[in-house]
């Protein structure tokens, strides 16, 4: 082919297009305002022009960057502006144009008029570029604000205007034309808080020509624009974001209804550097959501569907973190990034109502029902031949859900009201970011119609089990979409509908699509453990849903009961649930497959078995599932525990799953011992309940225990009228099982859970409940021929009384003790009343004598009175008429104990004791002189052992405290000489207790009588505080041991250090006080100490401590506590109620309690800041309980000759006695 030649023939122009050559601009220094006026001067030779042009624009530069701006050059371009300034005798006149507005700037607007005329691109574009700087500076200068208005007006003559519109109309290629001109409107339009943002949108067709299209022009640059070479998209955006901060409401709700406009706002947001995407996301907020001027209709065309998906596409915004795309000058710093800026805005955006892309809609009733007309419809043709009926009559009859005609159109398609949230939700992928996730279930929390909608939609959405990111994503979507609450009425405004919405969407909100009963099945077989489990979980919520749905039908059917309507939709719910979740043998063996160690699946499992009992018993009970055997097995478990509290939690979660279903099963044996089971299921369980922590909730154990009682006719129903939670007989056989620290015989302390294997009272219990079981007419008839015909006690009772001789034949003096002791505490708080229990303390002291084996120690214990801590156990559940029993030798003393009344009344189910979480000082026994000496020097500390010796300094034997001290020195030289980390401390401390107790030992005075018991408390502390060097009072304790080898054995160590001073660091003072309050109250154990309290005026200090109103709740409950334990001391109470004052600071804080609980009803508060994660916070409501009680107890315990002469009386009105 031949060369094409460069020239046309006949000599013409070349036919290739000429290159274009862009020279850079000229410029030079500009040093007066002739210089500048000169250089502006209109000249047609352009090239000189643009020298000009661009010698001002270094000049505006410099003035602009606060880093090169120079005072002499202010005053230059003031001088140049004040003598161009148009004279104010033609203001208001027209000039030859028929403009009425001045000319500013005159040279600068005829040169661009001519580089028009000329085609000069070069000049048209520094034009704008030169004005827009100049705007940009007079804007922040305020005596020159006239000017800039000025300018700003002449922009908006009709020649200016038709200069601006062939600026912005150029060729796509010409950027460095259409930008400069939208920088400079932009400029014009934020002057001074859009003065002229009115005129200059009146000029719309000028101004905003070509605005969508300036706005879609993409930048095809490299990554992301450079933020001071900004894309003519940026500067149109930038100048669209600016007239909807500055234009009134009118004129934004006409440019907003321009879709074009709106349309390319966002059309490439995704490619937006951040600052303008931070900039568009702000002012749709700030300027269009929260402008409630605005028209409802402007936001809704703002936020259509289009705008929706594309502010969606921000979640995978790639350019966050990019350094060249930052703003310099930017007003504030976004501390959230794009992705969630976007989040945030869509949230409020598709779950706001006043909105209006959120649309009212009918929850699960679709777009086009009428659930009452439907009704209406379906019983005008069958009274249409009665006549005579009165209007109200049609609602007697029912032609069923098969006549109405919506009822099942709904299975393949659901029509919706919110159809721009409709086309938003399928571009989410909620299972791969949780913030979409999140987005998703707000907007079906917010329109529950498109739940349904959703998943029918979504049909290539698959659900087949396997191990991926993705398919844990999906089950979670799932999971929070189950979870999304039933709308009111499902949906219909105000009230139930007459009809029921359609079964297949109730059905679809509940189980969704995806979850069928072949992939549900799948899942539950699946060899992994994660698959299982989420399996489980999704039944489990599914069928927690699926019982509140049931409940407001059956809700629905009473508020319109003469209609047949929801009671069948009911039923077709439960069989369309059914049909799509996954059979019950499948949940069972994936029960029975799960290791013992999986706890948390277990736990799950259980309570899908139990659920499908209690919402769907028609498919339970076809199923055979035998619970006795894992029942037992979880028992077994649950008493042998070793493990964590949480762990236990979890096992005691999956105990009363089983014991809900063996309460429906009917074949469970609860009175048959299982292979491998050391009782029967009935005691094992009680055992279980009654060795459980107060943290625990089992009132479902309590619940069982007590319904498989009266219906075995273990105990007796209660009388009419006086029907409980818990039955009285009940409560009496836990409260003598209960686990103490002590008995009234002084025995050692055995905190320890006792086995059933072992236990010889536990075995006599489990023997009792199963031959009354087993019998109970027996012992029925046994009751009423010992009481005449009276049903005064419970069978048990005749059956523990009857088989008491048959225990204590052979039994050991020990076993006989305890088998006495449970006697006596059960005795005193079962069912029955005085004359009625006499008879059988009566046989069981003579089947004693008839015993000749029978220990005598037996009847002597018998005899002996129950401590006060026991007794108050019978406010448990013993009803108010119940008395105590008294009489002579074979009979419970009552002599400090009365019937419950007044105030003993405000418990029902738990005593004094139960409130305040009261434990028995811990008792020493002497075998610890033996115990420490084969433990190494670190267990002596951890485990306890030195402290277990120092308490045998308050033995009431000298010989055994003689012993205590010569084994502390021995210890404390073991220690010293030891690895142990704290050794030197734990030696300083048991050095000076050693010297200080010599002290006490050789004084005539005091060598007889034990240590104060607030010596060995602290020790006992302290010991654990130099254990650990991050506790609070580490430095208190070690300044203490260094003031002096010998303490003061009067004086109470460290009381006034922490009461008084400073604590050790700013946030340990209520932690120190806590310390203080236990090392106190274990210091509370004989008279003596309640002594050595008074003369220092500890309860005084202690109680002014209690009055900070800002007391944890634990740490006054604990002084509450040093009250009861003082009370329960011989003369406590009336030396609290005569020198400390106790009365009156008790009645203070019960009137202090009711008004803090009518302010908590108004606006209730957080009490509980500083407790410690997992520790129980006590309830502000049980001080109104515990307050009036502790009134009664003093009172009771106290002197009261002493007291009521003391007071004249005033105590007694006081407390209401």
């Amino acid at each position: 082919m031949a060369k094409r030649r460069p020239y046309a023939p006949d000599g013409e122009a070349p036919r290739k297009r000429p290159r274009v050559v862009h020279e850079a601009p000229t410029f030079e220094e500009i040093a007066s305002a002739r210089q500048l006026m000169q250089l502006l001067a209109f000249d047609q030779d352009l090239q000189k022009a643009r020298h000009g042009l661009q010698s001002f624009k270094v000049l505006l530069d410099k003035l602009n960057d606060p880093d090169h701006k120079n005072p002499d050059d202010a005053a230059l371009l003031r001088s140049y502006l004040v003598s161009t300034r148009p004279r104010n005798d033609n203001a208001g006149a027209e000039d030859d144009e028929g403009e009425t507005d001045p000319l500013y700037l005159p040279d600068i607007m005829d040169t661009w008029e001519f580089a028009a005329r000329m085609n000069n691109d070069n000049v048209m574009s520094s034009v704008p570029v030169v004005l827009a700087l100049l705007i940009r500076y007079l804007s922040h200068v305020l005596d020159m604000a006239p000017i800039c208005l000025g300018i700003c007006r002449t922009l908006l003559r009709r020649r200016q205007l038709e200069l601006i519109a062939r600026n912005l109309s150029a060729d796509k290629g010409k950027e460095f034309v259409i930008s400069p001109t939208l920088r400079m409107l932009r400029e014009a339009i934020t002057f001074d808080g859009g003065a002229i943002a009115r005129p200059l949108f009146r000029a719309r067709n000028f101004t905003y020509r070509s605005l969508a299209r300036n706005m879609s022009i993409k930048f095809l640059g490299e990554g992301v624009e450079d933020v001071k070479r900004t894309s003519a998209r940026t500067n149109a955006v930038r100048f669209f974001l600016a007239s909807l901060a500055f234009l009134h409401p009118e004129a934004k709700a006409e440019l907003l209804s321009q879709r074009e406009v709106v349309g390319s706002l966002t059309k490439t947001i995704k490619d937006d550097p951040p600052y303008l995407v931070y900039d568009i996301l702000s002012t749709l907020r700030e300027h269009v959501l929260k402008d409630k001027k605005l028209p409802r209709s402007a936001r809704i065309k703002t936020f259509n569907a289009a705008t929706l998906i594309r502010l969606a596409g921000l979640y995978t915004y790639a350019h966050d973190g990019i350094a060249g795309a930052k703003r310099d000058d930017s007003s504030h710093s976004n501390k959230l990034s794009v992705s969630d800026t976007a989040h945030q805005l869509l949230l409020h955006v598709c779950t706001s109502s006043n909105i209006g892309v959120l649309r009212d809609q009918t929850g699960y009733y679709p777009q086009g029902v009428e659930p009452n007309a439907g009704a209406a419809t379906t019983t005008v043709t069958t009274v249409s031949s009665s006549s005579n009926r009165e209007p109200d009559e049609d609602l007697q009859l029912d032609a069923g859900l098969d006549r109405i005609v919506w009822m099942d159109k709904f299975a393949d398609e659901v029509p919706v009201f919110n159809f721009a949230l409709a086309d938003l939700l399928p571009n989410l992928r909620p299972w791969s970011s949780t913030r979409q996730s999140e987005l998703l279930i707000s907007i079906f929390q917010a329109a529950p119609e498109l739940v349904a909608w959703y998943y029918i939609e979504r049909k290539n959405f698959t659900f087949e089990p396997k191990i991926s990111a993705t398919w844990v994503g999906y089950a979670a979507m799932l999971f929070n979409t189950i979870l999304v609450e039933i709308p009111d009425y499902f949906g219909h405004k105000s009230a139930y509908a007459r009809v029921p919405p359609p079964t297949s969407v109730t059905v679809d909100n509940i189980l969704p699509r995806p979850l069928s009963q072949k992939i549900l099945s799948r899942c539950l077989t699946h060899k992994s453990k994660l698959i299982p489990f989420f399996a489980i979980r999704l039944l489990a919520v599914s069928m927690e849903k699926l019982r509140s749905a049931l409940r407001m039908h059956r809700e629905a059917a009473q508020k319109h009961p003469l209609e047949s309507l929801w009671t069948e939709s009911e039923r077709r719910v439960i069989d369309e649930f059914c049909r799509r979740c996954p059979p019950m043998k499948e949940v069972i063996n994936a029960y029975r497959a799960a290791a013992d160690s999986d706890l948390l699946y277990r736990e799950a499992a259980s309570r899908v078995l139990r659920l499908y009992y209690e919402v769907v018993p028609q498919v339970a009970l076809t199923s055979k599932f035998d619970v006795s055997s894992y029942l037992f097995a979880v028992i077994r478990q649950v008493d042998g525990h070793k493990g964590s509290a949480e762990d236990k939690v979890v096992k005691l979660m999956e105990l009363e799953n089983l014991l809900t279903i063996a309460g429906y099963s009917p074949g469970m044996q609860w009175f048959s011992k299982a292979k491998g089971l050391a009782a029967s299921p009935f005691a094992a369980l009680l055992k279980v309940y009654t060795e459980a922590t107060g943290d625990l909730a089992l009132d479902k154990i309590r619940d069982v225990l007590d319904f498989v009682a009266r219906e075995q006719q273990l105990l007796l129903s209660e009388p009419t009228g006086q029907a409980r939670a818990t039955s009285v007989g009940l409560a009496a056989l836990v409260g003598s099982l209960k686990p103490r620290g002590e008995d009234n015989d002084g025995a050692d302390a055995d905190n320890e859970k006792r086995s059933l294997l072992t236990d010889p009272v536990w075995a006599f219990v489990d023997n009792c409940v199963v031959r009354c079981a087993n019998g109970p007419i027996k012992y029925i008839e046994m009751m009423y021929e010992l009481t005449d015909g009276v049903a005064a006690f419970d069978p048990l009772t005749m059956a523990i009384a009857e088989q008491m001789k048959f225990v204590v034949v052979n039994a050991d003096p020990e076993t006989s003790r305890q088998l006495a002791q449970f006697l006596r505490y059960y005795l005193q708080l079962c069912r029955g009343d005085e004359a009625g229990l006499v008879p059988i303390w009566a046989m069981v002291v003579n089947d004693m004598k008839r015993v000749s084996k029978a220990p005598v120690h037996l009847e002597e214990t018998l005899r002996k009175p129950i401590p006060s801590t026991v007794v108050n156990q019978a406010t448990l559940s013993k009803s108010k008429e119940s008395s105590k029993r008294t009489g002579a030798g074979n009979q419970i003393s009552n002599s400090n104990h009365k019937a419950d009344d007044g105030r003993g009344n405000l418990f029902n189910e738990r005593s004094l004791e139960g409130l305040l979480d009261i434990t028995p000082p811990r008792v020493f026994d002497s075998s610890a002189l033996s115990k420490w000496a084969t433990r190494p020097a670190d267990d002596l500390v951890d485990d306890g052992h030195a402290a277990a010796v120092i308490g045998l300094l308050m033995a009431d034997d000298a010989t055994v405290r003689r012993a205590a001290l010569v084994n502390l020195t021995n210890m404390a030289a073991r220690i010293r000489e030891s690895t142990y980390d704290e050794k030197d401390q734990v030696w300083l401390l048991l050095s000076e207790l050693i010297e200080s107790t010599k002290g006490w030992m050789t004084d005539k005075d005091t060598a007889d009588r034990p240590v104060p018991s607030h010596i060995v408390s602290f020790t006992c502390h302290a010991l654990d505080v130099l254990r650990n060097p991050l506790h609070c009072l580490y430095a208190k304790v070690n300044t203490f041991l260094t003031a002096g080898p010998v303490w003061r054995m009067r004086a109470f160590p460290l009381v006034n250090d922490i009461v008084h001073d400073g604590p050790s660091e700013d946030d340990s003072y209520y932690a120190e006080i806590s310390w203080l309050l236990s090392y106190l109250l274990d210091s509370l154990r004989t008279p003596a100490d309640i002594e050595f309290f008074r003369s220092r005026r500890l309860f005084e200090a202690i109680l002014s401590v209690a009055s900070n109103p800002y007391m944890r709740i634990p740490l006054r409950r604990q002084i509450l506590r040093m009250v009861c334990r003082v009370s329960d001391i011989a003369g406590g109470s009336t030396t609290l109620i005569t020198r400390s004052g106790i009365v009156s600071w008790l009645t203070a804080l019960e009137a202090t309690q009711a008004t803090a609980s009518s302010n908590n009803r108004q606006q209730p508060t957080n009490r509980t800041y500083g407790v410690p994660a997992g520790v129980e916070v006590p309830d502000e409501g049980d001080e109104a309980r515990i307050v009036p009680a502790l009134l009664k107890r003093l009172w009771d315990s106290c002197d009261h000759d002493r007291v009521e002469q003391w007071s004249v009386h005033g105590v007694q009105e006081s407390i209401g006695v």
